[in-house]
């Protein structure tokens, strides 16, 4: 029973925005794409709930939060793509580089609430920020990963190419 309630606070936080605790000792590979600290299930039926027909708040949040989900999973299977194709050398720098960008993205969310707010539609935004920014990583991620497949990436790896677009700076 207590480790239902303890599952349960964990989710309800998440449900709210509250920031969720980090588990002591997981290996590195289980945090590599910004999963949260409990098991991430396959999408479910809620997961692919319109959320336009959302009736309340606590419905909308849920929906979004469902989303993020479903963003940290497509996030986490790209990522896991990409280390297959990447030399060891490589694999090394983009776990930490991967573990920074996670933190970035976190804080860049909480900076884009609005400054001092407080309500019910604050994890909406947040949620919102976090799975966007997950599919604008996910999409770099798997350029790059298709561009080395393909064998035709200019090497060193320039990740940050693929990150802001061709053509800029």
């Amino acid at each position: 029973m207590r480790a239902c309630a303890s599952f349960m606070f964990i989710v309800m936080a998440a449900l709210i925005g509250a920031p969720a605790p980090v588990l002591a000792g997981a290996p590195e590979e289980a945090r590599l794409a910004c999963p949260e600290p409990w098991h991430t299930p396959a999408p479910t039926a809620m997961e692919r709930k319109d959320c336009s027909k959302a009736a309340n708040q606590i419905e909308l949040n849920e929906c979004v939060f469902h989303r993020r989900i479903q963003s940290e999973v497509s996030l986490r299977n790209a990522t896991d793509l990409l280390l297959t194709r990447l030399e060891p050398a490589e694999s090394d720098h983009f776990k930490r580089a991967q573990a920074a960008w996670c933190a970035y993205r976190d804080a860049a969310c909480e900076f884009d609430a609005p400054s001092g707010a407080a309500g019910s539609m604050i994890p909406q935004l947040h949620h919102q920020c976090r799975a966007a920014r997950n599919a604008a990583r996910e999409k770099a991620i798997v350029t790059l990963s298709e561009c080395i497949a393909h064998g035709d990436c200019e090497r060193p790896l320039l990740f940050f190419v693929y990150e802001v677009g061709p053509g800029s700076p």
